[in-house]
């Protein structure tokens, strides 16, 4: 077994590749950061934007999503984090180390 790939794992892409392929069409995705699945919670929900907060931990989906959609974000520095990800150009409203942080926003 050749590890110098690293760790290697099928994500929903290659699901949904397969999927493309067996059904001969072209999928329409629409999780984050697309906005719509932020527009569509948000009418589910029923909430003026203006009372959400979106926790995530990756700014390119959760960060990024929020800021299209024009609600508030928060960047919780866990899980998928990478400082890297700070030096682009879409930025949250707010930074914290924990979710434990998060309460100081409401």
């Amino acid at each position: 077994v050749d590890h110098s790939l690293g760790n290697v794992e099928l994500t929903v892409g290659a699901y949904g590749k397969m999927l493309e392929d067996a059904a001969a069409i072209e999928a329409t995705w629409i999780g984050k950061p697309n906005k719509y699945i932020f527009e569509v919670t948000l009418d589910t929900l029923e909430i003026d934007r203006k009372s959400v907060l979106m926790v995530g931990d990756r700014v390119a989906t959760d960060i990024s999503g929020a800021r299209a959609s024009g609600i508030k974000s928060v960047l919780v520095k866990t899980g998928e984090f990478k400082e890297c990800d700070l030096d682009g150009a879409v930025q949250p409203d707010y930074i914290v180390d924990s979710v434990k942080q998060i309460k100081k926003f409401f």
